[in-house]
């Protein structure tokens, strides 16, 4: 059987041997059964016949050249090439300010120029700014963003925003969360009492616990609106009511307590006492006296020993409270305001000043009195519904809005440089909606009062890209 075995063996490699190698050599598999004959499974028993292999021709075949998928950019002075912009970026950003300045695309372009600034955390970033000083993009490590109120107050840590949700406004919710969510870093909270509080007894929180959530969501601060007015907002058991001075201190001690405890850590700042005798008969100052503001925040101050205790009062932003149209307009109400604040600072009671900021176009306050007057009251101030109602003042869209902007920039820039003012909301989003705008029983009423930074349409005004100048001038360049 060995013998066998090694004699076919050995005439397999004189075969091989012999028999001419093919162009490609495959490895030879040998099947071996012990007592059978031994095949190979790869050479046929005959010598194959060597065909040549045809001579490759090589065809000349266009391969496509990869293209670029880098998007065209624009030329900007003050960056290199690899920090360009991208043109689709830059045209989103000119498109509304163009639209708003009443100028070309072109012509916004031509003016543009790109500025090294720091942050609160001294960290470099880039904006590109139009001939005003307005920055439409702003960079950070390598990332091109559109600018936004929001992006711009953090960059210098500060809080700016207004009320959110939109109670009442069903179709157009969406676009004011939408609105609300990309600009506001600060989130202020109605908490109204004749919606939240109907019937005595009977709250109706599922407003105030959507527009908390919402702000929450969306990374705000947030800022509990109006606790106890005496003047407005009240339910018609309150406000048609007959109570005892007792009764009428139990009720503010009750919805007092009923709120703060229940937004406890998601409500960081209150609005608890708005316009002591800031009408013709404010209810509780009637019945009380000037005891129920301080009951409201003895109330407020065990209810949520954390949070921030605010005193609210409108045209007391001036020190001029004389009785020209200036000081009627913009410290009327300053001395009232300071004679509360005073009483309260003195009890421990209160952590700050609201400073409402209903302005007039045709009477804009001064900057540096402003300053001075945010400064005077020795607390940290909170500009609590600013707007600029326009309907005193004359000329074309484009010499009004102007007019607007001036003001909203230097409020901004009052606001921050007073080192003082901890917040600045304004008092909605859009024009149409504006309390100014909306309701004809209000004194200062009209159509055209145009108050907001944002249009009917949504659309930015030249007012929305002044508080983004205001608000790039004061970081660190």
């Amino acid at each position: 059987m060995k013998c066998t075995i090694l004699a076919v063996l050995m005439c397999f490699v004189l075969i091989t041997a012999c028999t001419p190698a093919p162009n490609a050599t495959p490895t030879a598999t040998i099947a071996v059964t012990v007592g059978a004959t031994v095949t190979s499974t790869l050479a046929p028993t005959t010598t194959p016949t060597v065909t040549a292999l045809p001579t490759a021709t090589a065809t000349a075949t266009n391969i496509p050249t990869p293209t670029s998928t880098r998007e065209p950019t624009v030329a900007i002075g003050g960056l290199t090439e690899s920090q360009y912009p991208t043109v689709q970026l830059v045209d989103a950003a000119i498109a509304p300010y163009s639209t708003a300045m009443n100028l070309t695309p072109e012509q916004v372009k031509s003016g543009l120029t790109a500025k090294t600034f720091k942050d609160y955390q001294t960290n470099p970033f880039i904006a590109i700014v139009t001939a005003d000083g307005t920055p439409l993009l702003i960079e950070q490590k390598g990332t091109w963003q559109q600018t936004t109120m929001r992006g711009m107050a953090d960059k210098i840590n500060f809080k700016i925003g207004g009320a959110v949700g939109g109670y009442g406004f069903a179709n157009d919710y969406n676009n004011l969360v939408k609105v609300q969510a990309r600009e506001f870093n600060l989130g202020q909270i109605n908490v109204g009492w004749r919606f939240t509080e109907p019937e005595r007894g009977k709250n109706y929180f599922n407003p105030v616990d959507s527009d908390t959530n919402l702000a929450t969501r969306n990374g705000m601060q947030t800022y509990g609106h109006l606790v106890i007015w005496g003047c407005g907002s009240l339910p018609d058991w309150i406000a048609k009511g007959t109570f005892s001075r007792p009764e009428l201190i139990q009720i503010i001690q009750d919805r007092v307590a009923t709120l703060l405890q229940r937004y406890k850590g998601k409500i960081q700042t209150w609005n608890v006492v708005n316009e002591y005798q800031g009408c013709n008969r404010d209810v509780f100052d009637a019945i009380v006296g000037l005891d129920y503001v301080e009951t409201a925040f003895r109330a407020a101050r065990q209810a949520d020993p954390s949070a921030i205790l605010v005193y609210n009062d409108y045209w007391n932003h001036s020190l001029d409270s004389t009785d020209s149209l200036y000081g009627k307009y913009n410290g009327r109400r300053t001395e009232i305001t300071r004679q509360v604040v005073q009483n309260l600072k003195s009890k421990g009671l209160i952590d700050g000043v609201g400073l409402q900021m209903h302005l007039f176009g045709n009477i804009p306050p001064n900057k540096q009195d402003v300053i001075a007057t945010m400064k005077s009251y020795g607390l940290p101030v909170y500009v609590s519904e600013f707007d600029v109602n326009m309907k005193d003042v004359k000329g074309t869209r484009d010499e009004r809005f102007k007019i607007q902007a001036r003001i909203y920039k230097e409020m901004v820039q009052a606001a921050i440089e007073s080192g003082v003012c901890k917040g600045f909301s304004i008092l909605g989003v859009i024009d149409r909606l504006s309390t100014w705008q909306s309701v004809p029983d209000y004194p200062f009423y009209s159509p055209d009062a145009n108050p907001l930074p944002f249009d009917d349409n949504f659309q930015p005004k030249p007012a929305y890209f002044a508080i983004l100048a205001a608000l790039l001038s004061e970081a660190q360049q």
